[in-house]
């Protein structure tokens, strides 16, 4: 039986102080006994020693891949990533974050019998950080994986229907997860097991512990990407999910706008995204989250 391949999509922007411990939890894992993988790192115009630590790595694996970015910013990376890539399975990475030993075997071999339909594997994640209010958090609780684009992998079939992403996206991880739920009818694995270590530090794109009025308009930006969804496939969702969808624009809205109760008052969103929304609110629920923050994410 022939190897599976992974292909890991690596985007960074001034990664120096991290890139390196980041490669080497990939290289470290990145032929098993029933697969072999590609890096795929693409620079996204970095302007510190980026550049050169990768291009160290280059001479040692022929197996990682290093191209400069067409268009600035993290999703075109992904997008040049996928086009640059060849594996049957597609991971997401970035290049301050590491993965736990055996955790490309791990996340891949639910799917190794799904190679050729729409499937979708999701770990768990944990923190690691030199604040100690950050560290060492699994996240999410119970037996579900997380929707964070690192702890996504997924077969070539479902990406090839995904990407490439709108590049005017702030992040991946809504749009990725939107599709699986309002388009595809694909495949979701829940791997209850950690298999990406996120690092939480000042540079990070979203802050855990930014002021209210910062956090407050980077999800705005972040969430933007519900109503660019809505636009491109609002002709091709079923009515009940299409109602869902607006809904979630809706409480966007009146999140952004500190109404409570307006969220409160909806139908058609879940019990958990009323709760999520609220709390993102207003200063005061935010401000205690954040002094509660190991024991509502996960701790």
């Amino acid at each position: 039986m022939n190897k599976i391949k992974i292909s890991v999509l690596m985007p960074v922007f001034n990664e120096e102080k991290y890139i390196n411990d980041a490669l080497i939890s990939l290289v470290n894992q990145a032929n098993g006994i029933d697969y072999t993988c590609e890096i795929i790192v693409i620079d996204d115009f970095s302007t510190d020693r980026t550049v050169e630590i990768v291009s160290a790595f280059l001479r040692d694996y022929s197996f990682i891949k290093f191209y400069k970015n067409v268009h600035k910013g993290k999703v075109a990376g992904f997008n040049l990533a996928f086009r640059r890539s060849s594996g049957d399975l597609i991971c997401l990475f970035a290049g301050d974050d590491m993965l736990p030993a055996d955790s490309l075997r791990m996340r891949a071999s639910p799917l190794k019998d799904h190679i050729n339909e729409k499937y979708i594997s999701l770990c768990k994640s944990q923190s690691f950080s030199e604040d100690r209010r950050f560290d060492g958090l699994v996240i999410p609780k119970g037996s579900r994986g997380n929707w964070s684009g690192g702890c996504m992998m997924m077969t070539r079939a479902l990406a090839s229907d995904i990407f490439p992403l709108p590049e005017n996206l702030e992040n991946e991880d809504i749009w990725i997860s939107f599709f699986l739920k309002f388009i595809t009818g694909g495949k979701i694995i829940n791997v209850p097991r950690v298999g990406l270590y996120y690092r939480i530090h000042g540079g990070n794109s979203s802050k855990v512990n930014s002021t209210f009025q910062v956090k407050n308009e980077s999800m705005h930006k972040r969430r933007l990407s519900y109503k660019y969804f809505y636009d491109k496939y609002k002709d091709i969702i079923d009515r009940e999910k299409l109602e869902e969808l607006e809904q979630l624009i809706i409480a966007e809205d009146l999140r952004y706008k500190g109404d409570v109760i307006g969220i409160l008052r909806l139908k058609k969103i879940s019990y958990y995204d009323k709760i999520k929304d609220v709390v993102f609110s207003n200063k005061v629920l935010y401000e205690m989250r954040r002094i509660m923050f190991k024991i509502l994410s996960g701790w």
